[in-house]
């Protein structure tokens, strides 16, 4: 059984290595190629689009449930808010 849970952890980490390398492949890319504004501007609205679909479908979800009252609920909905706008001024 300690096999299979050794295993499970060295595709986990080789998933989050491989995950990491890809990252830095794609900034390597977009920093060797000229890109002209309309089409870095479309590359920032699909990683924008990715961030909102992850805090729309995990997140909020997971925070909506632990709210209790009002004032958790203006809390969490002013932290998405803040945690949006950096994303709304890059596209700008």
């Amino acid at each position: 059984m300690a096999d299979v849970t050794e295993d499970r952890e060295n595709d986990r980490i080789a998933f989050n290595l491989s995950s990491g390398l890809y990252v830095m492949f794609g900034a390597l890319l977009i920093l060797s190629v000229d890109v002209n504004y309309n089409t870095m501007g479309c590359l920032l609205a699909i990683g924008a689009g990715v961030y909102l679909y992850i805090a729309a479908a995990e997140c909020l979800p997971r925070a909506r449930s632990a709210q209790k009252n009002t004032k958790d609920k203006l809390v969490g909905l002013f932290s998405f808010v803040f945690g949006v706008m950096p994303i709304g001024l890059v596209l700008k």
